[in-house]
């Protein structure tokens, strides 16, 4: 595993962001038991009731171990032409907007 490389012990992970659920990038998620799941709410839900083909590419061996899911609505900004994702809610999330970004 690539985080032992780095001398971190997988069940010393707190947190992980997600894009998506599929089998390649969430089958190491067992690895790390104790870490909070960030990811946006459809994409639990899709992952939980798939009806598309492309959402059949979830693999439930993945999430057998029930992580923590902190799933939100995330804000996602435009800045400087590069778009960044805040998962943070409540006081800490309400953060000014910087100058020239664009909430979508």
């Amino acid at each position: 595993m690539a985080i032992r490389i780095l001398d971190c012990a997988p069940e010393n992970i707190r947190h992980i962001v997600m894009t998506h659920l599929h089998f390649d990038p969430a089958g190491g998620l067992p690895d790390c038991p104790h870490a909070q799941v960030h990811v946006h709410r459809r994409e639990v839900e899709a992952m939980r009731h798939p009806r598309t083909w492309i959402e059949l590419a979830y693999d439930r061996s993945d999430f057998a171990h029930q992580p923590a899911w902190a799933s939100a609505h995330p804000e996602v900004r435009l800045l400087a032409g590069h778009m960044w994702i805040s998962f943070l809610e409540g006081e800490r999330g309400a953060a000014k907007q910087p100058a020239g970004a664009e909430a979508t």
